[in-house]
């Protein structure tokens, strides 16, 4: 019993890394207004950027719109949702939900600090699980099936493309449906 869980420990210690790394981010685009807090901070009358109401970052819809996540993913209703948080420098998260499938996808664009520190921690914790190598992507890309996601790298650039609550169900090949929302996005970063 002791060596299944020593088998399995850095397997789960590195999902639930990478699960809250994602997690407080949003892709909130800043609000210039109040040097760079989250959203509109201002609006909810009392400044404080963790109680700002959820907004949807526009720069999201240029890097991958409604109609193209939903031709890559063969979801109908799979649209940009609005998020909270406070974006940092150099990484922007677009999260796209279908509430018919239960399925969110996150795409995380990382460049210049963001790609030195966020993206290259989630480059490690992927290598940590066996990933697939997937070819035609970027310089180099892995995915890493124990967590759904796909990271790539092209030049100084990192793009992440995670799948959450996917299953045979809502999503029939994970990769494949990354790879197609990485190949979008690609052409655009």
């Amino acid at each position: 019993m002791r060596r299944h869980i020593t088998r399995w420990a850095p397997l789960a210690l590195a999902s639930v890394a990478l699960t809250a790394l994602l997690a407080g981010c949003s892709g909130a685009a800043p609000d210039p207004g109040n040097g760079g807090g989250g959203g509109n901070a201002a609006a909810s009358g009392n400044g404080d950027a963790v109680n700002a109401p959820p907004v949807k970052d526009a720069d999201c819809g240029t890097i991958i719109s409604d109609k193209d996540m939903q031709k890559a993913t063969g979801l109908k209703d799979i649209a940009l949702e609005a998020a909270s948080g406070t974006e940092k420098q150099g990484e922007q998260f677009c999260p796209y939900r279908s509430a018919t499938y239960n399925l969110t996808v996150i795409v995380g664009v990382f460049k210049g600090g963001g790609f030195d520190t966020t993206y290259i921690d989630m480059e490690k914790t992927a290598n940590m699980q066996n990933p697939q190598k997937v070819t035609g992507l970027g310089d180099s890309a892995a995915w890493a099936d124990a967590m759904n996601t796909l990271v790539v790298r092209k030049g100084q650039t990192g793009l992440s493309v995670m799948l959450q609550n996917a299953n045979k169900t809502n999503v029939k090949d994970p990769k494949k449906t990354s790879s197609a929302v990485a190949k979008l996005v690609l052409g655009k970063i």
